[in-house]
């Protein structure tokens, strides 16, 4: 357990290290910041390093493994539908009574906080559902690297993507937003007003 923990920290730290020096450079050349928020940023760096690599570790001790018998299992029956639909909902379930997600939910007040649960909670579903599939493939005698390559990846990325989305599509409403003011104003600024005595 020790040596896999230490494979997924390398990992996510081979991730992460890039970036982090990317902006550490930037912020000390191009944007110089205070050395307080310097220091929370490497904090930060650091917690996110070992947080992902706890998260795929989880993901390849528990979530995969599941996802996959069940898949074999699923893979013997005639019903394909409900297992998938089950493992979908579980997911959902599961990831909104995680208490970290209410935290994150509450640190972005430009979205509603049951926008943000029900989109990662739903990214965490289809990330069970992949799973699931994967474990079909695997009993149907495929190898997972050559026939799904890529989908092993985009297991774990799900609920990353996800968050990534629902920011874009947020971002995008209030550039619409914004837009859709500016043409009211201006037509308010067009428009002569009389006033009689």
């Amino acid at each position: 357990m020790r040596k896999q923990l230490r494979e997924k920290i390398f990992e996510s730290l081979a991730s992460v290290l890039p970036i982090t020096a990317i902006v550490l450079v930037l912020s000390i050349t191009v944007a110089p910041v205070a050395t307080g928020t310097l220091v929370l940023f490497l904090f930060g760096a650091l917690l996110l390093i070992f947080g992902m690599g706890v998260f795929t570790l989880g993901a390849d001790l528990a979530m995969t493994p599941m996802g996959e018998g069940m898949g074999i299992e699923m893979s013997k029956s005639q019903k394909v539908i409900w297992p998938i639909l089950i493992s979908f909902v579980f997911g959902v379930i599961i990831t909104m009574a995680e208490p970290d997600l209410q935290v994150l939910a509450e640190q972005v007040p430009s979205i509603p906080n049951m926008v943000i649960i029900l989109s990662v909670a739903a990214g965490v579903g289809i990330f069970m559902m992949l799973a699931i599939a994967m474990g079909a493939c695997v009993a149907a005698g495929g190898d997972i690297l050559t026939d799904a390559f890529g989908v092993v990846a985009m297991v774990a990325m799900t609920p990353l993507v996800t968050i990534q989305t629902l920011g874009l599509v947020s971002e995008l409403r209030r550039h619409a937003r914004s837009r859709y003011l500016k043409t009211q104003f201006e037509q308010i600024e067009d428009t002569v007003l009389y006033f009689d005595d």
